[in-house]
């Protein structure tokens, strides 16, 4: 940051998204889906644990970080996510 410009840096995940996958027609194992979702229930304990909801879990906000088939997965998109104030 400097005194007239904010710089943001991302990560770039070029393995698409999980809609992506349906589209195109890609066949799942029923094994590569359950890594999926393993990953995705390890991912949303987390978020829940810090009193964080989503509120907007869908295939378009599950990316793969790249096109590896045993590639990571990403949550995006928290612009309707909630930190509650649990005491």
């Amino acid at each position: 940051m400097d005194k007239m410009k904010i710089y943001l840096v991302m990560e770039y995940c070029s393995g698409g998204t999980l809609k992506d996958k349906f589209i195109n027609k890609q066949e799942l194992t029923e094994i590569q889906v359950a890594h999926v979702m393993q990953k995705l229930f390890y991912a949303i304990n987390y978020l829940h644990t810090r009193n964080i909801v989503h509120r907007d879990l869908k295939l378009e906000n599950v990316v793969y970080a790249s096109d590896s088939p045993d590639s990571e997965i990403k949550i995006i998109d928290f612009g309707l996510s909630k930190k509650l104030n649990v005491r």
